[in-house]
């Protein structure tokens, strides 16, 4: 036989009125405390992923003209590039300032200087510059161009390593000054000379001109001198030459056709200076020795008071207008000595 023992159950007790009165606003303050401390994790959570994302920015470096988007938590110029590594020199720029405040979609722009030469006003620069351009490294550097002035190389050169720039002045200015003005020839033919011969009529004179010049310099030395203008203050008179035209005369009852007369000086010469000519014939009366600029070897010559000679022979001391005629006596040779004489060059 089986045996079950049945257990009564027990009496709630009730509660008096004012312990549950008690319990009620306890229960309910940790409840808004639980909550409470729910909302502000919340809420702290947010501020969190919230505040990630402000300071969150996306910004622009143009590291020597090379573009690159990075992303910083920085709020500061100098920490992004303390970020990405990028060191600065004493002569390097950057746009804007180190201690500008980022914003999203910013662009900094970062120059590293590099060394170039500036030569200008007679001195000679060691310069570090972060321009672009040869007209931006002159603005960097305070230099001021005049109108004239000229740059090698051009100012829209690019900039590049140990560049050489030069910065040539330029002036110009207007110079007066009288200068002489030079007479001219009128030439008159007359017969009444012999062909070759000439004779002043009447004398030239100078005229006087006031000229106007504009003389350009580079760095102080003349470079170029242009003639801007001219005035004649007073002109010139021309020099009047009678020119000869007779080519024949008559000698001895024979007409002599020559193309040309010369005034020489003319002296006798004999065997003492040997027996064969400069162009190899032999020494004879009719002879003789003249400058080859003057009168060509083997021309046909008429001498006053001589007769028909040969140029064939040449001397060490005849130059110019000069002429020796040779005898082949002494007595001849003394008896001529040194005289002025025409001579006729025979056509």
């Amino acid at each position: 036989m089986d045996w079950y023992v049945v257990m009564r159950p027990k009496r709630c007790r009730a509660l008096p009125e004012e312990q549950v009165a008690e319990e009620r606003p306890e229960k309910k303050k940790r409840v808004r405390v639980k909550k409470a401390v729910a909302v502000s994790a919340a809420v702290l959570t947010g501020l969190a992923v919230g505040g990630y994302a402000w300071a969150r920015k996306t910004v622009t470096l143009v590291v020597d003209g090379k573009p690159v988007k990075v992303v910083t938590l920085h709020r500061k110029v100098e920490g992004v590039l303390r970020q990405e590594g990028i060191a600065l020199g004493p002569h390097d720029r950057v746009l804007p300032g180190l201690t500008a405040t980022l914003k999203n979609g910013m662009r900094v722009e970062i120059r590293h200087a590099v060394p170039a030469t500036l030569e200008v006003d007679g001195k000679r620069l060691k310069i570090y510059t972060c321009a672009t351009s040869v007209e931006e490294l002159l603005q960097e550097a305070g230099v001021k161009l005049g109108k004239d002035d000229l740059v090698e190389p051009g100012k829209d050169t690019p900039v590049r390593p140990n560049l050489s720039v030069k910065v040539i002045r330029v002036t110009k200015e207007i110079v007066e000054k009288k200068v002489p003005v030079p007479y001219g020839v009128k030439r008159q033919y007359t017969a009444e000379l012999y062909r070759g011969e000439t004779k002043v009529l009447s004398e030239g004179r100078e005229g006087e001109a006031l000229e106007r010049w504009e003389i350009v310099r580079y760095d102080g030395e003349v470079k170029e001198e242009k003639l801007v203008d001219r005035q004649v203050l007073r002109p010139p008179v021309d020099r009047v030459v009678a020119v000869g035209t007779l080519q024949e005369i008559s000698r001895g009852g024979e007409n002599l056709r020559f193309s040309r007369v010369l005034v020489m000086r003319a002296t006798a010469y004999s065997y003492d200076t040997g027996y064969y000519t400069a162009t190899g014939i032999p020494v004879r009366r009719g002879i003789a020795a003249v400058d080859p600029r003057v009168i060509p070897l083997g021309t046909r010559l008429y001498v006053e008071g001589y007769g028909y000679a040969l140029a064939a022979d040449t001397g060490g001391a005849i130059k110019g207008n000069a002429i020796d005629l040779f005898f082949p006596t002494h007595s001849e040779v003394y008896n001529w000595g040194v005289r002025t004489v025409r001579v006729y060059v025979l056509e």
